[in-house]
């Protein structure tokens, strides 16, 4: 058949990994597996399509200037979309930002925000409403939290877990309260009692 157009061939059958293709490397003509392909990548200017599985054995590089390291490398600040229900409009889902940053939405403006090393920021309508660091969990400037009225909120699970307010050294739930005053004597007492728990706790100074 060496006289025959490709176009004349037959057509293949199922493809394994043994066939192979022409290829020309360099000055001479070789031939190549579709495995040696698999190992490799495929690159297109218009898209395409993957029916099945899709194995990269070394990386895969998305949009101009990525990333040097890494099995699957961006351009710093890149941004990952998604489309809407009506096909119309990119919805921007993911960014990599500077310093290792993860943004969640919008790059300017993320409703989630995390870095591995430093801390998770929360955003709610581009305005951010609760930061966690390493050692601390700040909200926002007028943030409320509610409690349910049915079981309400518990703040410490048991009397040896330390609390402190207002910057005071967390201690375990204050003891030793004297009784109910009957007279002024035991009135002092439970009063300078309450005192020295209510300081301990940061509530007073």
């Amino acid at each position: 058949m060496a006289d025959k157009k490709i176009s004349q061939l037959p057509a293949a059958g199922a493809l394994t990994s043994a066939d192979v293709l022409p290829l020309v490397q360099g000055s001479a003509t070789a031939k190549v597996s579709l495995t040696q392909l698999d190992s490799r990548w495929v690159s297109t200017s218009s898209g395409g399509t993957v029916t099945g599985g899709l194995t990269v054995s070394q990386y895969v590089a998305v949009g101009t200037n990525p990333a040097t390291a890494g099995a699957l490398r961006l351009p710093n600040n890149g941004p990952i979309y998604a489309r809407d229900s009506a096909n119309g409009t990119n919805l921007n889902i993911l960014n990599l930002g500077g310093t290792d940053w993860v943004n969640i939405g919008s790059y300017g403006s993320p409703y989630l925000a995390f870095q591995a090393r430093d801390g998770i920021q929360f955003n709610l309508n581009s305005v951010n409403q609760m930061t966690l660091t390493a050692n601390n969990l700040n909200f926002k400037d007028s943030f409320f939290i509610g409690a349910g009225s049915t079981v309400g909120l518990r703040i410490g699970g048991a009397a040896t877990q330390k609390l402190g307010f207002y910057g005071a050294t967390p201690v375990v739930r204050p003891t030793g309260t004297p009784a109910a005053a009957t007279d002024p004597a035991t009135t002092m007492a439970l009063v300078n009692s309450l005192r020295s728990a209510l300081i301990a706790l940061g509530l007073i100074s």
